[in-house]
């Protein structure tokens, strides 16, 4: 199975926010999505899902076009999970069968029950299946939302932020759980993430984007220091650390920033910046005038 966008436009009011997207995700891989804020992660989501109809372009899930899928279809082939969104407030079982009524709606069958068990022990939340919803952690509820999706049994995993509001800990959780699954499960994951060092451990490809447009696409070769300048307006350097490859940003040229004054006012100044932080107290009082 292979998730295929071509030449994917889209605009908001007349603004152009996708810019001829094209790329392809494989069976079994989990890609990132990566780019500041405002190059179209989401909206390159919602596109795929059809929650917004391209200008130009096309999405194709085993060659089939979702343009001409109806909502049933896609929901059975496409799972979901928006950047702001909470479980309902119910158990976390009853929370992950609403996968299964998206997906088939009508009478609750015993496969139903089958399969929502299935997907609680595959994201280890079987003990926790008869717990309200509202006594989870952050990282547990993730794990309800990210079950939900599964529950639909998609071919495809979009995911838009799943990590946000995490610690550490269950960062590092849930991408390892996105990337087993995928693998597992043979699914095309696509996730959009700022975090660019957990997208280098978890990530087997990469997704750039540039303004609505495609910057690069391709396997970890890709994400170097021009690319991460390209994609952010950034400088980074690139190494490895207890076997794992990190970016490290650098902040380096000639950049307008503020100065807190002793004052508390704040004045605009231009200089060479080093590794500083934009926002931060200089005794920069102007002079007293006699």
């Amino acid at each position: 199975m292979t998730l295929t966008i071509r030449d994917l436009h889209f605009a908001y009011a007349g603004d152009d926010i996708l810019r001829g997207v094209t790329f392809d995700i494989p069976t079994g891989c989990l890609a990132a999505i990566l780019g500041e804020n405002g190059s179209g992660k989401t909206t390159l989501l919602k596109t795929i899902n059809r929650l917004l109809r391209p200008r130009i372009g096309t999405v194709l899930i085993d060659d089939d076009a979702v343009d001409d899928m109806s909502g049933r279809q896609i929901a059975r082939r496409v799972g979901y999970m928006p950047q702001r969104q909470e479980a309902a407030h119910c158990t976390v079982f009853d929370a992950v069968l609403l996968g299964r009524k998206a997906r088939d709606g009508g009478r609750t069958r015993d496969a139903d029950v089958e399969k929502v068990e299935e997907v609680l022990r595959l994201v280890h939340l079987g003990p926790l299946a008869m717990r309200p919803t509202c006594e989870l952690s952050g990282g547990e509820l993730q794990k309800v939302i990210l079950a939900r999706a599964l529950a639909q049994e998609p071919k495809v995993l979009l995911l838009d932020e799943p990590i946000n509001h995490l610690d550490p800990v269950n960062q590092i959780e849930v991408m390892s759980l996105l990337h087993a699954v995928t693998r597992d499960l043979g699914i095309a994951s696509l996730v959009v993430t700022h975090n660019l060092n957990n997208a280098l451990r978890f990530a087997d490809r990469f997704i750039l984007l540039r303004q609505g447009r495609l910057l690069a696409a391709g396997g970890r070769e890709i994400i170097t220091p021009e690319t991460i300048r390209d994609a952010f307006h950034i400088d980074a350097t690139i190494g490895r650390v207890g076997g794992a490859t990190v970016v490290v940003p650098t902040l380096h040229g000639t950049r307008p920033h503020q100065h807190l004054a002793e004052s508390g006012h704040f004045r605009e100044h231009t200089h060479e910046v080093d590794d500083h932080v934009y926002d931060h107290r200089h005794n920069c009082e102007q002079p007293q005038r006699d």
